[in-house]
């Protein structure tokens, strides 16, 4: 090996190995909004395949109008934001996705206004959370996620509030793009 020697003992830890390390303890509870995620998802296809015509349960006909949301506010703003707040590493920062995760339930059980709500302040949190890692690391493609943020947020309160569909497809969309821009831009920097 070179520049280090291959005699180095690892040091010993203060705490027991049987015992989690205080970061680590509560780490399980990601799945929840992952969970609410994946659920948004599948409802969310299922919706889109009953928007198409193809012949599915009554029930999916009821949550049609809500495809949208089910997909870009339950299924990506929760795991966008849940990727955000792991990045963050702070208990505060899981906010967003437990928010996100609420409203994507929430939809699901065909309880809109409670959804949108939730999906709201999810973006704000997810704002807020984005604006944390642009004071840590101002670069251009955290600057970019925190537009993206607020591009969802703006949307949902659109949606909220009855607005044009191609208003809040709008809003969502840009959402959508900024976060893949800014994804590709700090992939770019890290591969340089």
């Amino acid at each position: 090996m070179i520049g280090a020697s291959a005699s180095v003992t690892p040091s010993r830890q203060s705490h027991s190995i049987g015992a989690p390390a205080p970061s680590r303890k509560w780490r399980w509870l990601r799945i929840i909004p992952l969970a609410a995620a994946v659920g948004s998802l599948v409802t969310g296809l299922w919706v889109g395949l009953a928007r198409l015509g193809v012949l599915v349960p009554s029930g999916a006909h009821t949550l049609a109008e809500f495809h949208g949301a089910l997909m870009i506010s339950g299924f990506l703003g929760t795991l966008i934001s849940l990727e955000r707040s792991v990045a963050i590493g702070r208990w505060w920062a899981y906010t967003a996705p437990a928010l996100s995760a609420i409203g994507a339930v929430a939809l699901i059980v065909e309880r809109p206004a409670l959804a949108g709500y939730a999906f709201l302040f999810a973006g704000i949190a997810l704002t807020f959370n984005s604006s944390v890692i642009v004071a840590r690391q101002p670069a251009l493609f955290t600057f970019t996620l925190t537009v993206a943020s607020a591009c969802w947020a703006g949307g949902t309160f659109l949606w909220i509030n009855g607005g044009n569909v191609a208003d809040v497809t709008g809003w969502w969309i840009g959402f959508l793009i900024l976060t893949i821009a800014a994804e590709r831009l700090e992939l770019s920097r890290v591969l340089s």
